[in-house]
């Protein structure tokens, strides 16, 4: 009896020692995921982007700023071309200075666009696998995009 308590005694040490491993394991990946992810971060927080300015057109009627970027956020992304859109005279914060991104791409053209009274046409197709964000209007400007 003695041996058969033992034997289960022991048994149930072999489990509880399985399932501590597991655990340590589960807790090492977790935390390697938490690192790569944490490892990322600046990526989406754009404070390592550069900002190129290649182009700036005000409208017609003198209220809106069109302005293109290329955006560099290191060696491991793609280049950002970007369209933004702004109302003139209004106050913006660093992050936001050229206006609100109306039009992102990571395709291999830089990005041009003409104004055509309160009509701003892109010259990029409006979808594609390589275009983020392609807005159709912003307040009161009609976007349309030409090949």
């Amino acid at each position: 009896m003695v041996f058969l308590f033992n034997f289960y005694d022991n048994e149930w040490k072999f489990i509880a020692s399985f399932v501590n491993a597991w655990d340590f394991k589960m807790r090492i990946l977790i935390f390697v995921v938490c690192l790569a992810l944490a490892g990322c971060y600046p990526i989406h927080d754009e404070s390592n982007c550069q900002d190129e300015i290649i182009l700036s057109k005000n409208s017609p009627d003198g209220q809106f700023t069109a302005t293109a970027a290329l955006r560099s956020c290191g060696s491991t992304t793609s280049i950002a071309k970007i369209i933004y859109l702004k109302k003139i005279n209004t106050k913006t914060n660093e992050e936001d200075k050229y206006g609100e991104r109306i039009f992102v791409t990571t395709a291999e053209v830089e990005p041009s666009f003409q104004w055509q009274n309160d009509l701003l046409i892109i010259n990029s197709p409006k979808l594609r696998n390589d275009i983020f964000i392609s807005k159709d209007e912003w307040k009161n400007i009609k976007i349309i995009y030409a090949q």
